[in-house]
């Protein structure tokens, strides 16, 4: 497969303060390339040691707009018209690949969660002191990490119905079809958890989080057969169920 130079890059991961030997370098079609410290890639800008602050930084810049932009609105338009806004350019930017940044940092849910409740109390001319939970249960809508919990769980919902790609099938197994014996979570069809070796790159790792949210899910709505909802009726189902909580 052919390779064009100008849209090409060399990343090379490592650990933290780990530095990167200058002697990683390649040739491609006699342009010699350089390790990059990242490369933004279908819109993610995936840094050397996975830890996404290059991308966190860049949409935390492009929520901060989009509050800006909720605090102009505010003033001529309707709550039900600003909550559409909301999830237009604001809640569409928290969506985008928040399976893979969103879990990896205790500190980026916080920061981002911030933002969240920054465009919450803005549409609705709430106080900086007031009770944001409510405002999230009255307008509908989710906190991040439970945006992310609805997507992991969606996302597993697909690779039960085979819709995804092999790569994905293949990371999915059933404990059914790991033990020999019958427990309460195989009958269930709850999946079975990897056992990881790191805290980073293990528990908090994309499919690991998929894993466990999926068999959180089958255990909480034990009575249906999850695997046979759709997208928005998981979406729908899992929004009813969280926002009442709040």
């Amino acid at each position: 497969m052919p390779f064009n130079v100008l849209k090409s890059a060399l990343l090379v991961f490592s650990q933290k303060n780990e530095s990167i030997d200058p002697k990683h370098k390649i040739l491609l079609d006699g342009k010699v390339m350089l390790p990059n410290n990242s490369v933004k890639y279908l819109g993610v800008i995936v840094d050397n040691q996975l830890n996404w602050s290059e991308h966190v930084k860049k949409l935390y810049n492009r929520l901060s707009r989009a509050i800006g932009i909720l605090s102009k609105l505010r003033y001529n338009l309707p709550l039900n018209t600003l909550r559409m806004v909301y999830h237009s350019i604001f809640n569409s930017l928290l969506l985008y690949a928040c399976q893979v940044w969103g879990v990896n940092s205790q500190t980026i849910k916080t920061k981002i969660q911030s933002l969240q409740d920054r465009a919450i109390r803005k549409i609705t001319f709430s106080k900086s002191d007031c009770n944001v939970d409510k405002l999230y249960k009255d307008l509908k809508l989710l906190k991040f990490t439970d945006i992310v919990y609805v997507q992991n769980c969606i996302f597993m919902n697909r690779v039960e119905n085979n819709q995804l790609p092999d790569c994905f099938q293949d990371k999915f197994k059933h404990r059914r079809n790991i033990h020999n014996y019958n427990t309460r979570a195989s009958k269930k069809g709850q999946i079975e958890i990897p056992t990881v070796s790191t805290h980073k790159y293990g528990t908090l790792s994309t499919t690991f989080q998929c894993i466990s949210d999926w068999n959180k899910f089958i255990k909480a709505f034990s009575h249906l057969n999850v695997k046979s909802l759709h997208t928005n009726e998981i979406r729908k189902l899992l929004l009813s169920s969280i926002v009442t909580k709040y």
